[in-house]
């Protein structure tokens, strides 16, 4: 019997978790996602910090069962290959805040490293732990709220703030390894001089060039952790199997890594200010003189009813450029985290209710922490579905982007100051997982 079977990833499941109910210090969870590229299983260690939930990330066409494993050695391995690849990246990664961090564990703590009496091997060649991240995806966030806040858009403020926290993420692909004067450059703080600073340095050039509302998940909420995190959680990106580092020069259409983030930054903003995860469709933005086409039709055909509704008329100018069929006309990756960031200083509640940090919060407590056992927690995991992918001028499978295609209570709280979100003073965000390795000794 293989994976591909009916029976498959619940084999696969059991064959996994043989190796934890060896071990007392594991505790085996469960599946949390299943796809064509990965299976990924939910772990509670009882080690040094009691009760932390792990993720375990494995590539179950690698895993040895009944008939062998689903491939031959001369097969061709692509899902294996994005497991190493997404494993490489993510160590690289390490210390960004809204990507979701790799976890190191000692080999002698490493059940999937160890022999167990009855335990047939696995031969399995690669895995990932990493933290673990229970709130869902940005694509139940949308369901959840449509369910729950059903004919209500979501609050400019929030939006906003989610708005920081994708550009943010592709910050970090692009400077996770910035240095000045041989000290590497802390993303996690971000203020004026850091802008300036990275201003001076060219950026790398990761594309993840599968970043969708499917692979982003929503973090914890900590009041205060850091300004843009006052009323939201951090949002954090997966699935870093097909990620890779584009040479414009080599590219077809010369887009660079961050301009292909930026893409897919305002794809997910789409359908966050929409809640709505339909196709995107060309149309034409026009700002002053100058007329752009944009894969944000969809927003500008619905513009009047949505600035009707509430919606911020910047946030849909900001998110269409972001979707400009012409890389060249979306906005510089500095600059657009400069101007969200100067949008969630300036944009207050002005008097309105559901926009007050107290309301915000509510409704990210109903939607994302009290959801229901059982509510979805996004989509299976895999390669997505773009209608961009079948694009004649580029026919490399590798790129899938953009140009590629032809009201509460009041309560006292409401009454709450905001906190200021400046760009000239310290901002720190911290990771869910300061220490990226358990039991060590490697």
């Amino acid at each position: 019997m293989s994976y591909f079977s009916e029976e498959g990833p619940e084999l696969v499941s059991k064959r996994i978790q043989e190796f934890f109910d060896k071990t007392p210090l594991w505790k085996f969870e469960g599946i949390i996602g299943t796809g064509a590229n990965g299976i990924v299983f939910q772990l509670q260690h009882q080690g040094e910090t009691p009760g932390k939930r792990l993720a375990l990330k494995i590539c179950p066409q690698d895993i040895h069962l009944d008939e062998g494993k689903a491939y031959d050695e001369d097969d061709d391995t692509d899902e294996l290959d994005q497991l190493v690849n997404e494993a490489q990246w993510l160590k690289r990664l390490r210390g960004c805040a809204h990507i979701v961090q790799s976890i190191t564990i000692g080999n002698e703590h490493d059940p999937l490293a160890q022999t167990h009496d009855g335990v047939q091997p696995h031969m399995m060649t690669q895995w990932i732990y990493m933290e673990h991240i229970g709130n869902g995806t940005v694509n139940s966030l949308v369901e959840r709220h449509r369910e729950q806040f059903p004919g209500e858009l979501l609050p400019n403020r929030l939006l906003w703030r989610l708005f920081m926290c994708l550009a943010r993420a592709c910050l970090e692909m692009a400077y996770h390894d910035a240095e000045i004067d041989g000290q590497k450059i802390n993303l996690n703080l971000l203020n004026e001089d850091i802008l300036n600073t990275l201003n001076t340095i060219p950026p790398g050039q990761l594309a993840h060039r599968d970043m969708t509302g499917g692979n982003t998940l929503v973090g914890r909420l900590t009041l205060h952790e850091a300004p843009e995190h006052d009323i939201s959680p951090p949002l954090k990106l997966i699935d870093f199997g097909t990620a890779r580092s584009i040479d414009p020069a080599q590219e077809d259409l010369g887009r660079t890594g961050s301009q292909i983030n930026i893409f897919d930054v305002g794809e997910i903003m789409r359908q966050l200010i929409l809640l709505d995860i339909a196709p995107a469709v060309k149309g034409n933005l026009t700002m002053g003189n100058q007329t752009i086409e944009t894969w944000g039709d969809s927003l500008l055909q619905n513009r009047d009813a949505l600035v009707q509704r509430g919606m911020d008329p910047e946030l849909i100018d900001l998110t269409c450029l972001c979707l400009a069929c012409d890389h060249n006309a979306r906005p510089l990756l500095l600059t657009l985290v400069d101007h969200i960031g100067r949008c969630i200083v300036a944009k207050g509640p002005n008097g309105i209710q559901r926009e007050t940090n107290a309301a915000i919060r509510r409704r990210m407590q109903a939607v994302i922490f009290d959801a229901p056992l059982g509510a979805p927690l996004g989509t299976p995991l895999g390669k997505r579905e773009r209608d961009d992918d079948n694009d004649d001028d580029d026919n490399d499978d590798d790129d899938n982007d953009d140009d590629d295609n032809d009201d509460d209570d009041n309560d006292d709280d409401d009454n709450d100051d905001d906190d200021d979100y400046d760009l000239t003073k310290r901002q720190r965000i911290e990771t869910d997982t300061t220490d990226n390795t358990i039991m060590d000794t490697s």
